[in-house]
């Protein structure tokens, strides 16, 4: 991700925060680095929390495709409309949920094995 593709937002932010300092390149050099670290945080967020990610979305997605398909049923749409509403919603929440239940097992696998391999390197070097 470029820096330049930040959300405008947070874009604005960093333009009045770079505001506060002196004039000269340090404003351009703060907006950038800033930027930058920013856009890293976010791809690591991602590779980190990529299972949460991936099931909040299709979680949302089903509950948007049942949602509709219940509106559209013949006499008991309108009935149950107000309660197809939030299926996305509940739907989106039980699949994050689920996506970092997977998320927490792979970080506890990774710990698990540079754990194994720090005892066996300090064994070796023992």
């Amino acid at each position: 991700m470029n820096p330049s593709d930040l959300p405008y937002n947070i874009k604005k932010h960093l333009v009045e925060i770079s505001q506060q300092l002196p004039n000269g390149s340090d404003r351009r050099s703060f907006c950038n680095n800033a930027g930058r670290r920013i856009c890293e945080f976010a791809k690591e967020f991602v590779v980190n929390n990529k299972y949460t990610l991936f099931y909040a979305a299709v979680g949302t997605i089903l509950g948007c495709v049942i949602k509709n398909g219940i509106k559209k049923i013949w006499g008991v749409g309108w009935a149950l409309g107000p309660i197809a509403d939030s299926l996305p919603v509940v739907f989106g929440l039980c699949g994050a949920t689920k996506g970092f239940l997977d998320d927490c097992n792979n970080a506890a696998l990774k710990r698990r094995i540079l754990r194994i391999i720090q005892e066996e390197l300090e064994r070796a070097g023992a």
